[in-house]
């Protein structure tokens, strides 16, 4: 099974419906069978990997869209439009995210090397690439296992902030 196809799947177990603060605090499962109307939402500091389905933002004058080939990282707390464009009840939107902890983001900009500006766009789109994909899948995978994540939850975390950065 490739890793969207078993992220889908912890997605659809974990999540009947409607959006789900897992077992992991800082980890949001969303499952949507429909699309929805642009409305208003306060973003804070997550990391969203859609894997089914499509999402569009509006922030200010620039329209963002994110799915399954592109996530998203919202570095501060930023108001959007929001809605769900593509999703039906045969493929639901489903996606994952991932809180962000601006203390470990901060600490993480300070060990690497050639982070000597310290900025960070507030919001923005980049290629899923397997090197983001295995450690949110290890993330999600851990669910499976709730004894597991006060130790392993941590350490995907770092890797998946790391990667982002």
């Amino acid at each position: 099974m490739d890793h969207l196809s078993e992220l889908k799947a912890l997605i659809v177990r974990h999540c009947a419906g409607g959006r789900t603060v897992s077992a992991n605090p800082r980890l949001v499962l969303l499952n949507a069978p429909r699309t929805t109307r642009p409305g208003p939402a306060l973003y804070q500091p997550t990391f969203f990997l859609a894997v089914q389905g499509r999402k569009r933002l509006v922030v200010g004058d620039r329209v963002i869209e994110y799915d399954s080939a592109k996530s998203l990282m919202v570095s501060i707390d930023l108001p959007v439009t929001a809605a769900i464009c593509e999703a039906s009840p045969e493929k639901p939107y489903l996606a994952v995210g991932l809180s962000l902890d601006r203390a470990a983001i901060a600490a993480m900009l300070l060990e690497m090397p050639g982070q000597d500006d310290g900025r960070l766009a507030s919001i923005a789109v980049a290629p899923v690439t397997a090197e983001i994909l295995d450690p949110m899948l290890r993330l999600t995978r851990l669910l499976d296992r709730p004894e597991d994540i006060p130790v392993l939850a941590p350490l995907a975390e770092r890797e998946i902030l790391y990667r982002l950065l």
